[in-house]
């Protein structure tokens, strides 16, 4: 039985993620597995992912294959996936 979008995204929900921190902004670290199985379980539930990074910019478009999922820094300096998502 696959899992709704909601069990997807509760897995995932506050871990930590890799990036890279530059003067052009914050990027996912290449050998991250934790945006590589969220994008394949978000993919397996029948949408795309796009992730909000700090100061990330993107389009208002509104689709509803793609859910929006938020990576925030945390006080200790680390990033994770969000605590909300949403589709768009």
């Amino acid at each position: 039985m696959a899992l709704s979008l909601e069990e997807v995204f509760n897995k995932f929900a506050g871990k930590e993620i890799q990036v890279t921190e530059t003067d052009r902004g914050v990027q996912i670290a290449k050998s991250d597995k934790t945006v590589s199985e969220l994008k394949k379980a978000i993919e397996e539930a029948g949408f795309r992912l796009r992730l909000w990074m700090p100061n990330s910019m993107g389009t208002c478009d509104f689709r509803t294959d793609r859910v929006n999922v938020h990576v925030g820094k945390g006080k200790d300096g680390k990033y994770r996936v969000g605590k909300k998502f949403n589709i768009g």
